[in-house]
């Protein structure tokens, strides 16, 4: 398996594979532009994209699988 363990919980990576446990709604999805919405003059992310905050860190430990 090609996916790390974490270094906080020692399992796997999140949902469908992922590095991280994220959920995308479905209305992230809508009307195939993924995240974009278009106003006059404003074509960006969705209001509540844009009130969203990454973090990443590196990694302590070295990588296991």
């Amino acid at each position: 398996i090609d996916m790390p363990l974490s270094e906080t919980t020692g399992k796997r990576g999140g949902i469908h594979n992922s590095l991280t446990r994220l959920l995308i709604k479905p209305s992230h999805l809508a009307g195939g532009y993924a995240q974009m919405s278009f106003a006059f003059n404003y074509p960006g992310p969705t209001g509540n994209q844009r009130d969203e905050v990454t973090v990443v860190r590196r990694r302590s430990q070295e990588v296991t699988y």
